[in-house]
């Protein structure tokens, strides 16, 4: 209840709705295949991949159809992008769009390129926030798992007293040399 100024001191009741929409959170998770010494492969997630955001349309705009989306590759982007992030050491980056104050939208996400893989994936667009499956509501946090090839085939070998040997024991808090 309000207090009414210059009243007798009755009150209004004020009613007032408050709305919190969940953040809008877009996660990437970098990973590639490494051959394991079973002859078989892992996924080993990739550090230091940076991936530009751009905002091609705000949601309302490509809902009512007032834009038209190019295919991502031939889409004309600016110099500078919305948002740029880098996976981390255990191959994921995150960006919170509400946070960073970008619109519900139409975003182009390109992958720079980086020594270690062979080429970046083609751009992409997402759309934050995505429709969920059954059509019924809207996802607010997505993850996106673009996959890449690295140069070569990556194998890391060790060797342990001597070259050519593989394996040794050692006593725990004593010095060791790895060769």
């Amino acid at each position: 209840s309000q207090a009414l100024i210059g009243v007798d001191g009755s009150t209004l009741p004020v009613h007032a709705e408050v709305r919190v929409e969940p953040e809008r959170i877009l996660h990437f998770y970098k990973t590639t295949k490494v051959a394991n010494t079973q002859g078989g492969y892992d996924r080993v997630p990739l550090e230091g991949i940076t991936f530009d955001i751009y905002l091609v349309a705000e949601l309302r705009d490509y809902l009512l159809g007032t834009v038209q989306l190019p295919e991502p590759g031939d889409y004309d982007y600016p110099e500078t992008a919305d948002y740029t992030l880098t996976t981390d050491a255990n191959g994921w980056a995150s960006v919170n769009f509400t946070q960073q104050g970008m619109p519900d939208g139409v975003y182009l996400v390109v992958e720079r390129t980086h020594p270690a893989i062979k080429a970046p994936v083609e751009p992409f667009y997402v759309t934050m926030p995505a429709t969920n499956p059954e059509g019924t509501g809207h996802i607010y946090e997505i993850t996106v798992q673009p996959k890449n090839d690295v140069k070569g085939d990556v194998r890391i070998e060790k060797d342990v007293i001597s070259l050519g040997n593989d394996s040794a024991s050692v006593d725990a808090y004593t010095n060791h040399t790895w060769i």
